[in-house]
C-alpha cells in the first residue's frame, strides 16, 4: 500500500504544481529510472543472500519513503521532492522479485507457493484499492 499511495501523493503534488502535463512529466521521470535499475535490482536476489537483499531493500525503502514524506510535509524543493520519490520508486524493482525468489525457499509443500503467490497478489490487489481511498493533504497551488 505504501508503494501506491507514494505514487498516488506525488502525482497529486505534480499536478497541484502544473496540472495533467506536469503529473505525467513526473511519472514518467519515475518510471524510467526505475525502468533502468530493474533488471540490475532483480540480479542482486539471484547473486547474495535472498534475506539479505531483501533487507536492505527494505531498508532503502524505509529511507526513500521516509525522505519523500518529509519533502511533501516540509513543502521541499521541487527538484528535491522528485529525487527522493524517484528513488522510492525505484526501490521497489529490489524487493518485489526478490521476494517471487525467496517464496519456495520457505514453503513446506509443492502446494504452498501456489498459496502463498494467491496471498501475496490479494494483498496487492486489495492495497491498489485502499491506497487512493487515504484522503490526501491539500496542495496548494
Amino acid at each position: 500500500m505504501a508503494r501506491y499511495a507514494t505514487w498516488i501523493a506525488i502525482l497529486v503534488y505534480a499536478y497541484g504544481l502544473g496540472g495533467a502535463g506536469a503529473a505525467g512529466i513526473v511519472a514518467l521521470v519515475q518510471l524510467v529510472p526505475s525502468g533502468l535499475v530493474a533488471p540490475f535490482a532483480a540480479f542482486a536476489g539471484d547473486r547474495f543472500r535472498r534475506d539479505r537483499v531483501l533487507l536492505a531493500g527494505y531498508l532503502i525503502q524505509a529511507a526513500a519513503l521516509g525522505a519523500t514524506a518529509v519533502a511533501l510535509y516540509a513543502d521541499a524543493p521541487l527538484a528535491l521532492t522528485l529525487l527522493v520519490a524517484t528513488a522510492a520508486a525505484a526501490s521497489f524493482t529490489m524487493t518485489l522479485p526478490t521476494q517471487a525468489a525467496i517464496l519456495p525457499s520457505i514453503t513446506r509443500t509443492p502446494q504452498d507457493p501456489t498459496a502463498a503467490n494467491a496471498v501475496s497478489g490479494l494483498a496487492e490487489k486489495r492495497a491498489t484499492r485502499v491506497a487512493p481511498r487515504r484522503r490526501l493533504p491539500a496542495v496548494a497551488g
